[in-house]
């Protein structure tokens, strides 16, 4: 009551209204916080688990497209729209982040495999896979060729894969 538009207390009252289920007034008070979101960067992360934590993975990802994007930002908001089934959207982050990575890192490399597997680009997503160098996430990309080559029907070349990875 003493701070009812400081930040972290209006998301306590959405958390409460939550809970209570009302998702109505949470969400018309988190639509209030959003504009608060380019000033206190912060928040953003905040605000779009909240959203998820109702149930609507569309506005988490609307939320989490604000600000500074980074890969752990767009590994989220891939995850959101992927809940969300919005493969048109999916699509469309994956677009922009293949044409800005002339040279992606690792990370970048298995995000942009992994939202082509979703998009189920198997061919796409094998390569984004395979291009990754040979560090700790190597391992990691391994199983995810591994089960592309299962899910496209290669079960042979699938059970090679994890044969070599053993």
């Amino acid at each position: 009551q003493r701070f009812p538009n400081e930040p972290r207390v209006m998301l306590l009252h959405v958390e409460q209204l939550r809970d209570d289920g009302d998702l109505a007034k949470a969400q018309a008070l988190l639509a209030r916080l959003e504009s608060r979101i380019a000033s206190q960067p912060g928040l953003r992360n905040a605000v779009a688990s909240e959203y998820e934590s109702m149930g609507d993975p569309a506005a988490a990802a609307r939320v989490l497209a604000m600000g500074e994007q980074d890969d752990a930002t767009l590994g989220l908001r891939a995850a959101m729209l992927a809940t969300a089934k919005d493969n048109a959207a999916l699509a469309k982050l994956y677009d922009q982040l293949k044409q800005g990575a002339s040279r992606p890192d690792s990370r970048r490399r298995m995000l942009l495999g992994t939202i082509a597997e979703t998009l189920e680009r198997y061919p796409e997503a094998r390569q984004w896979y395979r291009s990754l160098p040979g560090d700790q996430s190597r391992d990691a990309a391994r199983l995810r060729i591994a089960n592309v080559l299962h899910v496209t029907g290669r079960h042979d070349e699938a059970y090679a894969e994890l044969a070599a990875l053993q």
